[in-house]
């Protein structure tokens, strides 16, 4: 027996080294930027686009292109023509980076799209003037396909009975576009394709009447081969509910989230839909800092899910949760509010208008602070089907103009977070009965009801990975050494499965 747990210590010690990586946080200039995208180049490489803050020339845009340090090699700016642009979404082409929002002048936002070339050279910078009466009306979300793209507007500031979508090519010149309409009050915040790269999943808000009251989380289904449809889902709150990050998990089906109010507070929504829209789960997700909104889920390479948003003290708040929506772990980013995740370099990241938190597969990165677990509440949303009406729409632009300025923005360092210095620091769990025919117990605090719990072998390899509710079950592993991990702190210790 002595001889199996000498193994397993020195296999869990060299385990360790060898998946641990330096995750390091990145910073724009706080205060300067509105929000940013991040673009994954190879090999490292990165490209970004940013939009300057309220107060900061809002009126211009940022590209920087970094290596794997996160140095500037190039950067570009360009000031939009009218005095307020909001940057809303921005995609990477074959050929370019196209950018999208609302330029706004004299009480009217008009929707325009940039398009760059690779460099950052102007290809050309027009918005659409036939879109309606010009009050709200912004480019919100941006879809690419190779050199193609789908672009789909928002009524900021109000809802309508419409949005537009537009199709186009790189020249910016050739348009084709759709007017989708409901007999409901509504509008969108986010948008992704589907398996048919036509067909996109979109998130927002609305009510299914045509007076506006309390606001009912909104999902619909638009483009491709299949009938269109949309959705109000009412989960009870007492204002407002709105969708804005959405992600396709692997069996097939999506999960959305984002907040709804209730009471003066806010708290955070989280549902796992089929692709016609029918609710498989939906949660209510809450935080001790008395709010929570989500803004952006990822599906992990396990099927647990990784959540970011603001919680009730505007800071940010990264969750961790199981396939099934049951939180593992919350943690709070003081920096900055958290909005998206994506990837560069093969790393995993957590986005905030200028923060760049760099995390592991775990979803585990530096300069968070531990917060105590979500509460999770079963919702049984109110579900109403609206009959979407999808006619054709010819778009007409007008060209503009931008202007060169300086570029002013760079990446700096900040904290780094290593596995091995973690783990060096690490509670040691003490379980119980060793050895164990199966159910093993955790004795102490060093686990909460809900944590994930990992199980390797002695060659460090994970052959199991659960939730811990009072004990673990072991039962179809073969006898032999184990290493014990909960993920939420890393605290780790061995067991004999006789």
């Amino acid at each position: 027996m002595a001889r199996h747990f000498a193994l397993l210590a020195l296999a869990f010690s060299l385990t360790t080294h060898v998946i641990a990586q330096p995750l390091q946080n990145h910073s724009l200039p706080v205060g300067l930027t509105r929000s940013y995208r991040a673009f994954d180049l190879g090999v490292g490489n990165s490209a970004y686009i940013a939009d300057r803050a309220f107060g900061f020339d809002s009126s211009r845009v940022e590209l920087l292109w970094t290596d794997a340090s996160q140095t500037t090699v190039n950067a570009v700016s360009r000031r939009l023509v009218y005095p307020y642009a909001f940057l809303n979404d921005a995609v990477k082409l074959d050929d370019g980076y196209l950018l999208g929002g609302g330029n706004y002048s004299s009480l009217t936002t008009l929707p325009f799209l940039f398009k760059t070339d690779l460099s950052g050279a102007v290809s050309w910078y027009a918005h659409f003037d036939n879109f309606g009466d010009f009050d709200q009306d912004q480019i919100v979300a941006l879809l690419s396909r190779g050199n193609a793209f789908t672009a789909y507007s928002y009524k900021g500031g109000t809802y309508d009975n419409h949005i537009y979508r537009v199709d186009g090519v790189p020249n910016g010149t050739a348009y084709t576009g759709q007017r989708i309409a409901a007999n409901s009050q509504f509008r969108v915040y986010a948008a992704m394709a589907t398996a048919d790269p036509l067909r996109h999943l979109l998130g927002g808000s609305g009510t299914p009447s045509t007076a506006p009251g309390n606001l009912h989380a909104l999902l619909m289904m638009v483009g491709g081969v299949d009938a269109p449809w949309i959705k109000h889902y009412d989960m009870g709150s007492d204002f407002t509910e709105d969708i804005y990050g959405l992600t396709a998990t692997a069996d097939g089906n999506y999960v959305v989230c984002g907040y709804a109010t209730s009471a003066g507070s806010f708290y955070g929504l989280l549902m796992k839909i089929d692709p016609t829209g029918n609710v498989l789960w939906c949660r209510k997700l809450e935080d001790i800092s008395g709010g929570l909104q989500l803004s952006a889920v990822r599906e992990l390479g396990d099927g647990s899910l990784l959540v970011c948003g603001t919680n009730g003290d505007y800071d940010g708040a990264l969750a961790k949760l199981d396939a099934n929506g049951n939180p593992l772990w919350a943690r709070q980013f003081p920096d900055d509010r958290l909005s998206r995740f994506t990837t560069s370099g093969g790393t995993l990241l957590a986005c905030g208008a200028y923060s760049r938190i760099e995390l592991n597969d775990e979803g585990v990165g530096c300069g968070f602070n531990e917060v105590a677990n979500l509460s999770a509440t079963p919702l049984n949303p109110t579900v109403v089907d609206m009959a979407l009406t999808v006619t054709a729409f010819a778009p007409t632009t007008t060209a503009l103009t931008s202007q060169a300025r300086t570029p002013e923005l760079d990446f700096s360092a900040g904290c780094i977070w290593s596995g091995v210095e973690e783990h060096s620091k690490l509670q040691r769990l003490s379980l119980y009965p060793v050895p164990s025919e199966g159910h093993v117990f955790i004795a102490g605090d060093a686990v909460r009801a809900g944590d994930a719990v990992l199980v390797r072998n002695l060659m460090g390899q994970e052959v199991q990975r659960a939730t811990y509710r009072d004990g673990l079950d072991l039962t179809a592993l073969p006898s032999g050494s184990y290493m014990l991990e909960v993920l939420r702190t890393g605290a780790y210790g061995p067991v004999v499965r006789r």
